[in-house]
């Protein structure tokens, strides 16, 4: 028979993995870019981390992008958009 609680732990473990991640990304902004962003500004889709951020702040982003990768490799994203 089917077990609800087995199919619903595992999309409680996926939310709690995606929560993880947006706030090391906030930890990792907040010391190098000396940003403070929300998790609704941020996305996390196969690897690749999506954020809404002004245009100012998306240039500093880009000037230091291959610093902040290397540390978001921990968390598992390989890109930024």
């Amino acid at each position: 028979m089917f077990n609800i609680e087995q199919y619903l732990k595992k999309f409680s473990l996926r939310i709690d993995d995606v929560t993880l991640q947006k706030e090391k990304v906030i930890l990792i902004f907040k010391d190098r870019l000396n940003v403070v962003i929300s998790k609704e500004d941020i996305e996390i889709k196969n690897s690749m981390l999506t954020l809404k951020l002004r245009p100012i702040i998306r240039s500093e982003l880009m000037l230091k992008k291959e610093k902040i990768l290397e540390e978001l490799k921990v968390c598992g994203i390989v890109n930024i958009r």
